[in-house]
């Protein structure tokens, strides 16, 4: 048998391969998306808008009869009429009524400790108001077309909206932005805008879905916005009587038209809870009603001696419903 070596050949071989190695970029799309980079390769992960674990738990905990809202409290404001309420804590709240001024009351007293003249100059003004704390909060004004800011008892502009266009509902987001309902002077296309504070620029507008159709009905009446922990926005279109649910690139998810036909169906004020639970105010039926994250009715509290407009949710979780005619408040507890 005869061998020969090849050593010499396979020891020349190179001992250091200069191979490009791809790098794994990302970067995250503001809202739900995540653009993945490998070398030649690329992907973009979007978050789809599905019911978590807590959601599913939620529907459990709401189909018990045992865990339907439970009046705990009723107390008077002697504000009337009552028409926006915005809870800062656990007992105290920012009222407001059709005296243009904002109250702060405390419901374990039942007085009023704090109040604010606002450069409201009609009945229905401030038309929506966020609390950022008790000594701290934003409202709109409808004719002066601003947003203004209050803090420690002083009010100054925030910003002002385009001429022709008044703001209406408002709220903060967990971006930081504020989102604001925009009506036009000859009650055409509604909008709704989100604004970055630091800079009072506009950065988004919605207004028409994906095929250029108008999202929001034409008319004189305002709309409300409230946003979720997960991005998506709620609004209330009184012309169209429904909540409109949107992601947050303004894309429609659902509408919401009441919980039967027969109802006189008149959203109004939204909230959210911690688990992306929507609860609205519904003056035409008397209702509040609370819905999953996808728009679907999980239940319903009647309230059969007022008219209930304003709502909010305290730190505890607890929901206060502001009564229009008897300047009452009624609080709930839920589950959570």
């Amino acid at each position: 048998m005869r061998y020969k070596s090849q050593w010499k050949e396979y020891n020349a071989i190179l001992t250091e391969i200069d191979i490009a190695v791809p790098s794994l970029k990302t970067k995250a799309f503001y809202g739900k998306d995540l653009s993945i980079e490998f070398g030649e390769y690329k992907a973009t992960l979007k978050q789809n808008s599905i019911s978590s674990l807590a959601e599913e738990t939620a529907k459990l905990k709401l189909s018990s009869s045992s865990n339907e809202p439970k009046l705990i409290a009723k107390f008077d404001t002697h504000i009337k009429p009552l028409w926006r309420v915005a809870c800062t804590g656990t007992g105290m709240a920012w009222l407001s009524c059709e005296d243009q001024i904002i109250r702060l009351f405390d419901r374990h007293t039942s007085s009023t400790i704090n109040s604010v003249n606002t450069t409201c100059t009609c009945s229905d003004c401030p038309y929506d108001m966020v609390a950022l704390d008790k000594n701290e909060l934003l409202y709109s004004d409808v004719n002066n077309g601003t947003v203004n800011h209050v803090q420690n008892g002083r009010s100054r502009i925030l910003f002002t909206v385009p001429d022709g266009w008044q703001p209406r509902g408002m709220c903060t987001t967990i971006s930081g932005d504020i989102l604001v309902c925009l009506r036009p002077s000859d009650f055409s296309q509604h909008r709704v805008v989100r604004y970055q504070l630091q800079e009072k620029k506009i950065l988004q507008i919605i207004d028409k879905d994906e095929f250029g159709n108008s999202i929001f009905s034409e008319g004189k009446y305002g709309m409300f916005v409230e946003e979720n922990n997960n991005g998506d926005i709620l609004v209330s279109d009184m012309q169209a009587r429904v909540l409109i649910g949107l992601e947050w690139t303004g894309k429609v998810r659902f509408r919401y038209k009441g919980a039967t036909l027969s109802d006189r169906f008149n959203p109004r004020k939204i909230v959210t809870d911690s688990i992306n639970r929507i609860l609205l105010t519904d003056p035409g039926s008397r209702k509040i009603h609370i819905l999953n994250i996808d728009g679907h009715l999980l239940t319903q509290v009647q309230i059969k001696c007022d008219i209930p407009v304003g709502l909010s949710l305290d730190m505890q979780g607890k929901l206060w419903v502001g009564l229009f005619e008897s300047g009452k408040v009624l609080v709930f507890e839920y589950s959570t």
